[in-house]
């Protein structure tokens, strides 16, 4: 879940719960560290869930509004990169090469706004497969 850290706070947490029984009890809550202009740090309303670097050990995907992708691991920050682009609404998982690996691809992708000309407004996407140590972008010719 991504939510308001407290009712007078804007700033965004991402909680993980685990369910017992009946009941869902509050796991980990992620906070956004990364560095940048503290009013898009962040988190956009959606977050993914898999298995990105195929340890078995659920991820958690998501970003921030400034362009920061951040992937977790037992809530702690794994892996991240700047997008070229602010607004990274558009997460994604799936597999997007042909590889026959057991983890999970994922596909990130953000806006540019130009409410002057829009002639400069930007979509942008990018697919990430895993490589030990980090993430690899996908060229056309692997898919």
């Amino acid at each position: 879940m991504v939510k308001n850290e407290n009712p007078t706070s804007a700033n965004r947490v991402v909680q993980i719960f685990k369910r017992q029984g009946s009941n869902f009890n509050e796991l980990i809550t992620i906070r956004n560290l990364s560095s940048g202009v503290p009013e898009k740090n962040i988190f956009v309303p959606k977050v993914v869930a898999g298995n990105f670097n195929g340890n078995s050990i659920p991820d958690v995907l998501t970003a921030d509004q400034e362009g920061d992708i951040m992937l977790f691991e037992s809530g702690e920050l794994a892996w991240m990169r700047r997008s070229p682009v602010p607004n990274t609404f558009f997460l994604g998982k799936g597999k997007f090469t042909n590889s026959q690996n057991e983890h999970d691809d994922f596909c990130v992708g953000g806006y540019l706004y130009n409410p002057d000309n829009s002639s400069l407004n930007l979509a942008y996407f990018e697919f990430f497969h895993f490589l030990t140590p980090i993430h690899k972008r996908i060229k056309k010719s692997d898919m």
